[in-house]
């Protein structure tokens, strides 16, 4: 879990520093829970990390708008976004 938060921390520190906007969830609420607080946010992406995502580098990246979701490696995750 200490991973995933550093993880987690790190991610959104480096998207921060590229000017972006966002929040990050420290609740241990389900995951529809959270979806649903980020579409009153008005987020328009989502970055989903779990213990496969961390095995990986990667992200799941969800469009709130259109609801698809990718999987992208954590390097490439600026142009992807």
């Amino acid at each position: 879990e200490d991973l995933a938060m550093d993880t987690a921390f790190k991610i959104a520190q480096d998207l921060r520093q590229a000017g972006l906007r966002g929040e990050m969830s420290f609740s241990a609420k389900k995951m529809k829970h959270q979806m649903k607080n980020a579409s009153r946010l008005n987020a328009r992406k989502c970055l989903i990390l779990g213990g496969s995502e961390i095995e990986n580098n990667t992200v799941q990246v969800k469009d709130m708008d259109s609801g698809e979701q990718a999987e992208v490696a954590v390097a490439s995750l600026l142009k992807s976004i």
